[in-house]
């Protein structure tokens, strides 16, 4: 299991993507880039390291001034789903 993080100025577009793709929940909040101080969405998804990769991907083609980081998740406790929907 991996953890992906996006900070986008586009969090509905892809929260609602990655709703309408996956069986995996968005927990959002917001942040504020220090350097250009606009407020941006704080995306952070549980998912497998495949699924990881198409988020990342499909995050990059709606926002491509996107930043995405995935990191290796020890331990995930709570509702997790492998199944993807489509």
């Amino acid at each position: 299991k991996v953890v992906v993080t996006i900070i986008t100025e586009k969090g509905d577009e892809i929260s609602d993507l990655i709703n309408s793709n996956f069986t995996r929940g968005v927990t959002r909040t917001k942040a504020m880039g220090n350097y250009t101080k606009r407020e941006k969405d704080f995306l952070y998804i549980a998912c497998t390291s495949n699924e990881a990769l198409e988020i990342s991907n499909l995050a990059r083609e709606i926002d491509e001034h996107s930043f995405t980081s995935i990191s290796n998740a020890r331990r995930i406790s709570g509702y997790f789903i492998n199944k993807k929907i489509k």
